[in-house]
């Protein structure tokens, strides 16, 4: 076999990758809805196949060993193998890149997502997830009952964050910095809107525009639903305040309304 995780003789080997973990939130439910509307079926199942296509693209320069992606159901895992002559910001910077955009990709359909980034040996293949006790460790925490719906670095990627963050000044790399913003907690997440702010002008509008808009109606649709709604009350939150730190969309017209969530 061929591939990021096997050697040259095709037996299948651990390397040291950037592993991104994510459950999709509402996709039971999403599910149970098309199986009462089965002429929805076949466009929801080339829905998440392009979001995954998009996502995480093939790199053919590189033989596709830039990343190896997988969706079970609910659950994503995508593994950036650690190359020989990276010190390893490379492979997060383009993780949280890749799961920002799935993450933008999925609430198009009303489906947030949440996860978490982790720094260690893993194997993955068609066949196989073989990581180790640390990385499994915290693949479980990152999937953890009640999180808000982000990407949040774990321990693993926040020691490895820190050490590196010497040399991301030497070298000028802040890209990586712009990916990622401190919640409420000191959590660091992934700013999956940070890339809108770069994009052509009526692309990002529409985008933003379209995600207020998910987001007021999560919070209207799951009013008298404190778990889920607690979740779009997350994301309303973080859609202001990304909107407050864009000159283009400090704006009222931008913003979730306060009194959609501040009373729920």
């Amino acid at each position: 076999m061929t591939g990021p995780y096997f050697d040259n003789n095709g037996r299948p080997i651990s390397k040291n990758s950037v592993v991104v973990v994510a459950d999709i939130l509402g996709y039971e439910s999403e599910i149970k809805r098309i199986s009462r509307e089965e002429h929805n079926r076949q466009p929801f199942l080339e829905f998440l196949w392009d979001a995954i296509q998009e996502s995480f693209p093939y790199d053919e320069r590189s033989a596709g060993d830039l990343c190896a992606a997988k969706m079970m159901t609910d659950n994503l895992l995508a593994a950036y193998p650690v190359r020989s002559n990276s010190s390893g910001l490379d492979e997060l910077k383009i993780a949280c890149f890749h799961i920002g955009h799935f993450q933008r990709k999925l609430i198009q359909r009303s489906l947030p997502v949440r996860g978490g980034v982790s720094i260690g040996k893993i194997h993955v293949s068609d066949l196989l997830v073989f990581p180790t006790e640390m990385v499994l460790k915290e693949m479980e925490q990152a999937d953890a009952p009640g999180s808000p719906p982000r990407i949040v670095l774990m321990d693993s990627a926040m020691d490895f964050l820190i050490e590196s963050r010497q040399s991301m000044v030497k070298e000028g790399n802040d890209e990586l910095e712009d990916l990622l913003r401190k919640d409420e907690d000191s959590s660091q997440f992934v700013n999956y809107l940070r890339p809108l702010a770069k994009a052509l002008h009526k692309e990002r509008e529409d985008e933003i525009i379209a995600h207020k808009q998910r987001v007021e109606g999560g919070l209207e649709r799951f009013s008298d639903c404190q778990p889920i709604c607690s979740k779009y009350k997350w994301m309303a939150h973080y859609h202001n305040e990304f909107c407050r730190s864009v000159p283009e969309f400090n704006r009222d017209e931008y913003f979730v309304p306060e009194m959609l969530f501040s009373r729920l």
